[in-house]
């Protein structure tokens, strides 16, 4: 096996290395925007902006929101309407994440973080919607972290 499957991140994604989020000022981020996803797939990653206001919808679809990249304001809300589908949202170290969604016949899972340890002016993503027989999970993640590294650095903080 090799080595670097042993490694944590941190070892070869040095912290002053990885690109993460940047906070824009308000008047630089649209007000609204969204994404449809019909039997079909759709997926923001890398560099993009997050409007204020971000609505998805997802019938019988698949949706991937990754903001480790994003260009943000201080506040956002991500607003969800999932039927028959998947909805994940990634969210980077250092972003204070509320998520209240309502479900029927599905399921939402919000990998929680301590955000007391956020300072004050941390920027907040609210995640607001309905589940309708569908999913929608929310993360923290690393750039460039794996769902199986991510699950090794915390287990490995926790001790």
């Amino acid at each position: 096996m090799p080595d670097y499957l042993d490694r944590s991140p941190n070892e070869y994604y040095p912290v002053a290395a990885r690109p993460s989020f940047t906070v824009v000022p308000d008047d630089q981020v649209e007000p609204h925007r969204g994404a449809l996803a019909f039997m079909a797939t759709v997926k923001r990653r890398g560099v993009w902006t997050l409007a204020k206001r971000f609505r998805i919808a997802a019938v019988m679809a698949e949706a991937k929101i990754d903001l480790r990249e994003a260009r943000m304001s201080s506040r956002s809300e991500i607003e969800v309407f999932a039927f028959w589908a998947a909805i994940e949202i990634i969210v980077p170290p250092g972003v204070r994440v509320d998520v209240q969604d309502s479900a029927l016949m599905g399921e939402v899972t919000w990998e929680s973080t301590d955000s007391q340890d956020l300072p004050h002016d941390a920027p907040s993503v609210f995640v607001r919607g309905s589940v309708i027989m569908s999913s929608i999970e929310v993360k923290v993640r690393y750039v460039g972290e794996t769902d199986r590294e991510a699950k090794r650095r915390l287990k490995a903080a926790r001790g």
